[in-house]
């Protein structure tokens, strides 16, 4: 059944909207579509021109809220945060297929989006640094408020300690798309030590996938930037999303100055009033999460070594690239390499 109807659009924007035209900008790797859907309206009527509505299948495998959990986010905790963040007119259900629906505003004329290939700036990626420092800080107060959802993606915990890493490796290795990697025992077997001895490092709320085109850059001027895709939103320490900006799939990253930047987001931190840990801390912490951010995307080049996704496909294309670019950081993990 077709999911974005006129009166769909009718329902979140009223009864004037009199036609629409949909165009399918994104098919994600999860069982997601968004669409760019441009919007006429009777005589005399004001209203978007366009909107972006997005279809999020209801069954997700090995994931029982993964259809649910944008819906949830922008309806129970974005308001919460203070985020810049695109207006939702409408989270729906189809009663027929059970897709979700997110009707929200379309940034494209405030806001750049780059592609997968684009290589941040040091003001690009200022820009991001300001927005997670926000999610950061403010999420760290939602999230000890009250206990984790259960909705929120799987902790990194979770995937770390009760999947058998280095098998799942051997695996990729034996599948052609790695070379040996002969210290990844000794890596999981120190990083889960370490892991053992930080359970009450603080847990804030993660996006857990932002690459370029996951963010909005605001057209004028240095503003903060706009975090979308919210599919993976979980918990942990802000070190994990801070990691995964320096394990970027198509090495996005490769023109800033690591301390440089990392310096800079907790300098915001502490603009928002939030009490910064030493350097050394800091260190040891960002340590410790560069290690679980790679580890913890082990299962995952698991998953698309045996079964990959359709050729030419956003997904395929993104992980021909992260292949490489998550072998060569584990085996500088392994080296005790940054």
């Amino acid at each position: 059944m077709q999911v974005i109807t006129l009166e769909l659009l009718r329902r979140a924007l009223g009864d004037d909207v009199v036609e629409i035209r949909a165009e399918t900008i994104k098919v994600g790797a999860s069982p997601s579509q968004v669409h760019r859907v441009f919007l006429t309206y009777a005589p005399d009527t004001l209203g978007p021109a366009s909107v972006i509505v997005k279809t999020i299948a209801a069954v997700w495998a090995g994931d029982p809220f993964g259809g649910e959990r944008e819906l949830y986010f922008y309806r129970d905790v974005a308001p919460l945060l203070g985020l810049a963040r695109p207006r939702v007119y409408l989270t729906d259900m189809d009663a027929d297929t059970g897709m979700r629906v997110l009707v929200m505003e379309d940034l494209a004329l405030g806001y750049r989006f780059f592609q997968p290939e684009h290589m941040w700036t040091s003001s690009q990626a200022r820009c991001m640094l300001r927005a997670y420092a926000r999610l950061h800080s403010r999420g760290y107060q939602v999230l000890n408020s009250q206990p984790p959802p259960a909705w929120l993606f799987p902790p990194y915990r979770e995937r770390l300690l009760r999947r058998d890493i280095p098998g799942l490796a051997r695996a990729v290795v034996q599948r052609g798309r790695w070379t040996d990697l002969p210290s990844l025992d000794r890596l999981y077997a120190t990083t889960c030590q370490d892991l053992a001895h930080t359970k009450k490092d603080p847990v804030t709320l993660l996006h857990n996938d932002v690459y370029p085109p996951k963010l909005a850059f605001p057209r004028m001027g240095e503003g903060e930037g706009v975090l979308i895709d919210w599919e993976m939103v979980g918990s942990g320490p802000a070190e994990l999303d801070l990691a995964y900006m320096f394990l970027q799939p198509y090495r996005s990253h490769q023109a800033l100055d690591r301390q440089e930047m990392l310096a800079y987001y907790w300098g915001q931190r502490a603009l928002l009033g939030d009490v910064i840990p030493s350097l050394r801390e800091c260190q040891e912490r960002q340590w410790l999460a560069d290690r679980v951010m790679a580890l913890w995307l082990v299962p995952v080049a698991h998953k698309v070594a045996l079964v990959p996704y359709p050729s030419g496909s956003a997904p395929c294309r993104y992980w021909e690239q992260m292949f490489a670019v998550l072998y060569e950081r584990l085996v500088a993990l392994a080296r005790g390499e940054w």
